[in-house]
Order: C-alpha cells, then sequence, then structure tokens
C-alpha cells in the first residue's frame, strides 16, 4: 500500500506546482446562463451509487474509472463486445497511439462495492477532437479477445436542443475516486454542446449523460471552474456535454445503437510514433504520446530511441539557458523524459539527467515553488526506490530551499523515516494538527503523515480513523480532499461510510 502512495504522489508530480485537471474546454461554446450556486452537503449526503435511482444504478455498472500514467478520468462501455467511450483529453489522439496503449480500469469503485481493477489494452477505433470523444476496443491483452464488460449502455439519439430543460443524471468518478451520481438539468446550447446546472470535478471527464431510463444521451467533457478551491458550503455548478446526436452522426451510425458503426475509417486521426521520423516539429507530440503510453520508446529503431532522448536533453538544456524558461516546457524535457526512462539510461547519462533535474529545481525554486523543487530533487531516486539516497538528497534539499515545516512536508518526511525537523517531533505535529491554522485545508496530507507513521509502528490504527471521520464530518474541507479521504475510508475504514 505504501508503494501505491509512493507512486500516487509521484505521478502527480507531472504537472508541478498547480493542481491538474483531466478537464479542458472544447470547442467554442460557452455559457449564456450565470453560475449557480447550490447548497454543497446534498453533494455528498444522497449521491453515492447505492441511493441511485434503480435504472441510474444498473447503469452505473458500465461505468469505469480509466487509469493513465497521467491521471484518472470516466468512461463508459457501449457494447457487449467491449467497446469503450471516454473523451478524447482523457484518452485519444494526444496520448495513445495508432497501435493502442494499456489503461488501467476500475469496476465497482463505489461505496457497499468491492473494486476490481486491472490492466487492459486498448485499441483506437475513433476520435474527434471537436466533440472531445474517442472509442476503444478493448481487450485483456495485446492482440487477444475482445473485453466482454459486465454491462454497458445503450446510446440513443438526442440533439442538444431537445435536451434543454431535460433533467439528466451523469455517473463518474470525480477526482478519480468513489463513484458518485447526480441529477442535473440542461441549461443552455448550441447545435452540438450544452450546458448542465451541475458540478463536475476533475475525474468526471468522460461520463455520461443519462436520461431517465439510464440511456446515454451525451457525454461530459469539461467545467470552466477551478473546483478543488471550493468547499462544502457552495460552489458554481455549470459543466458543458456534447451530444449523443453529434456522436453518432460523427461515428456513421443511423441508428440508436454503436454495435455498427464506419469506426476504422477514423484510425487516421491517431498518430504512430513508430512510424515517425523524429524532428523538430513532432519530436514533442511524440513525447507526449508516450507519456501516456506502455511503450517507454518506439521498439522499432535504436536511432530513433537515441534521437528522442537525445532531443529531449538538447530541449531541456536549451529552456533551462534562457532568463525567463517556461515551466511547461521544462516539466516535459528535464522531469517527465528521465522519470520515465531512468531506468534505461547508462550510469553516465543519468548522472548528466541529475544535473538537469537539479537545475530545474533551482529554478522552480527561484519560481516560489520551493515545494514542487524539493520533490523534484526526489524523483530520481525515488523512481528507482533507492531510499538511501532519497533521505540523504531530502535533507540537502531542506537545507539548499529552506522549506518551512508544512503538512505537505511532513508527508514527504515521515514517507522516509524523518522524525525530527527543525527541533520540532513530527509525531506530535501530526497528532495535534487541529492546532495549526486552516488545517481544514491540509486533511490528505493529515492523514498521508498518519498512515506513515502507523507503517513505522508509532501511531495507532484508530488515531487515524478518528480524524478520517472528523474530514468526512468537517463542512470545510475541499471536495477534492474529500473524495480522496472518502476513499481512503472505503479502503481502510469501511464502516465509517455505512
Amino acid at each position: 500500500m505504501k508503494n501505491v502512495l509512493k507512486m500516487k504522489r509521484l505521478l502527480a508530480l507531472v504537472i508541478l506546482g498547480s493542481v491538474t485537471h483531466l478537464f479542458q474546454a472544447c470547442g467554442v461554446f460557452q455559457p449564456k446562463t450565470e453560475e449557480r450556486v447550490r447548497d454543497v452537503p446534498e453533494f455528498f449526503t444522497y449521491k453515492h451509487i447505492n441511493a441511485a435511482p434503480k435504472k441510474i444504478s444498473e447503469a452505473a455498472r458500465a461505468v469505469v474509472r480509466i487509469g493513465t500514467q497521467m491521471g484518472a478520468g470516466t468512461g463508459f462501455f457501449i457494447s457487449q463486445s467491449g467497446l469503450l467511450m471516454t473523451n478524447n483529453h482523457v484518452v485519444g489522439t494526444d496520448n495513445c497511439s495508432i497501435e493502442g496503449c494499456y489503461l488501467q480500469l476500475t469496476f465497482g469503485f463505489e461505496r457497499g462495492n468491492k473494486a476490481d481493477s486491472n490492466t487492459y489494452f486498448a485499441e483506437p477505433l475513433f476520435s474527434d477532437t471537436n466533440l472531445d470523444v474517442s472509442v476503444f476496443q478493448i481487450r485483456d491483452e495485446k492482440g487477444g479477445p475482445a473485453f466482454r464488460p459486465p454491462h454497458f449502455l445503450k446510446v440513443v439519439h438526442k440533439t442538444a436542443p431537445a435536451l434543454m430543460g431535460e433533467r439528466l443524471y451523469f455517473v463518474g468518478h470525480p477526482g478519480g475516486e468513489l463513484k458518485k451520481w447526480v441529477a442535473t438539468e440542461v441549461v443552455d446550447y448550441d447545435k452540438i454542446k450544452f450546458s448542465t446546472d451541475n458540478l463536475a470535478l476533475g475525474g468526471s471527464s468522460g461520463s455520461p449523460y443519462l436520461n431517465a431510463d439510464g440511456d446515454v444521451v451525451g457525454i461530459l467533457h469539461s467545467t470552466h471552474i477551478g473546483s478543488d478551491n471550493l468547499t462544502r458550503h457552495g460552489y458554481s455548478t455549470v459543466s458543458f456535454g456534447t451530444s449523443s446526436s453529434a456522436i453518432l452522426e460523427a461515428l456513421g451510425s443511423d441508428s440508436g445503437s454503436l454495435s455498427i458503426y464506419r469506426a476504422n475509417q477514423n484510425q487516421s486521426s491517431f498518430k504512430n510514433p513508430s512510424v515517425l521520423e523524429v524532428n523538430e516539429d513532432n519530436a514533442e507530440l511524440i513525447l507526449t504520446i508516450l507519456s501516456n503510453s506502455r511503450k517507454e520508446l518506439p521498439s522499432t529503431s535504436t536511432v530513433q530511441e537515441a534521437a528522442l532522448l537525445g532531443f529531449a536533453e538538447q530541449k531541456c538544456d536549451d529552456f533551462l539557458g534562457e532568463n525567463k524558461p517556461i515551466i511547461e516546457k521544462l516539466t516535459l524535457y528535464c522531469y517527465q523524459v528521465p522519470i520515465q526512462h531512468i531506468k534505461t539510461l547508462t550510469q553516465d547519462r543519468r548522472w548528466k539527467w541529475d544535473a538537469r533535474m537539479s537545475r530545474f529545481a533551482d529554478v522552480l525554486h527561484d519560481a516560489n515553488h520551493s515545494s514542487s523543487a524539493l520533490r523534484v530533487l526526489q524523483s530520481i531516486d525515488q523512481a528507482i526506490d533507492d531510499d538511501s539516497k532519497l533521505v540523504r538528497r531530502l535533507k540537502n534539499g531542506l537545507q539548499r530551499y529552506g522549506v518551512p515545516l508544512s503538512f505537505e512536508l511532513a508527508e514527504q518526511l515521515t514517507d522516509v523515516g524523518i522524525l525530527n525537523y527543525e527541533g520540532k517531533h513530527l509525531q506530535s505535529y501530526i497528532e495535534n494538527y487541529s492546532r495549526q491554522a486552516h488545517f481544514e485545508k491540509y486533511y490528505v496530507k493529515i492523514i498521508f503523515s498518519m498512515f506513515n507513521l502507523n507503517q513505522l509502528r508509532l501511531l495507532g490504527g484508530d488515531v487515524i480513523k478518528k480524524t478520517v471521520a472528523r474530514a468526512l464530518g468537517d463542512g470545510n474541507i475541499t471536495l477534492g480532499d474529500y473524495l480522496i479521504v472518502e476513499a481512503f475510508a472505503y479502503r481502510h475504514f469501511p464502516d465509517l461510510l455505512n
């Protein structure tokens, strides 16, 4: 479990210094309606799958959590033969090659149920970046038989104008955590897209919009607020979807079912990095695709492998040499590449990447991202699970940047067994968390720190359970943290969710 938490934190560093959502705006459609504000407690009290209307609860069986190297989203099966639909920005043209990619699909990740998670091969069949929709053939393994899901949904024709004022439901994995359902209403539309008055947290991308019969009438793809900054006291509620009719027309289907459609004609929308010659124009795209692919590098040519890594090294050095380097570019070339391929590099190249990442950390520190800088310094050693080097690097980084004690830092320190910092005993600091100002914003860090102490046999599970219960009942907890804490309770203290 601890290694899983380590990997979760490591992958969360891909975009540094900010919270990364899987949501992104698509097209030019903008809402004409004003923001709507609701009381949030209803979201938590009445929106668990086991409390959904019967047909929505049955439909939810076809909805799965999609895990990629970049995060999590939602998808749903639309045929008994294993066709999976989701947003293109969750899995699609920018992060899955024409050969396919591996995805982690989790079924039944919800209150009152036992989750079943496995890795499957996703063979791309269709993608439309404007509609933000992709369809994949899911297989147990590459070249293997089609996966047969336990349930699938029917997609019926419904235009965006016809949805106006209709009560809908969407089912997804907000925050990438436990499955939820939300009742909503269509409040605005254009020709193919519509807006609804519901909240959609990151991770909900790719959720199906369902009618009262549990049939798909649209797919959710974006929201326009930073939801994690809002608490249970209230939030803005406008999200956007694409109508099922627009999707069916793009697929070339004249019926309300997607069991047969002209998918193969659309495979050209997917890029295949293994057959592209690496050059200045496409290298960045190839590296981005590979960041979400099981294949570390194209296997067809060692020359191409050398070209890709060489390109990343060159671009990293170029951006590090600029007066005001772009953090996002540095993250791709100076961070994502070495983290993903560190085990394949020679010792000499590791040392060079180590030096680059150290310089990258200095850039982050200068940009007032000391905590992110500290994490970069740890990353290479953490990626190869070298705890002794990780501890030394962590201590050196603390001296280098003078990072003040915080709940985030306490989690990192306790994770590697460091129990004292700046003359403070971390166990006491964590156990007395409520004495710190605004502690309710850091419940996840506090609970993970307690978990670390528990693994060191220094803290009992009863203390963690009490803190988890308090977090779940605290109206000031952020929505994103609530979902993570709820998922933690699901795994360790399921009785708290009864």
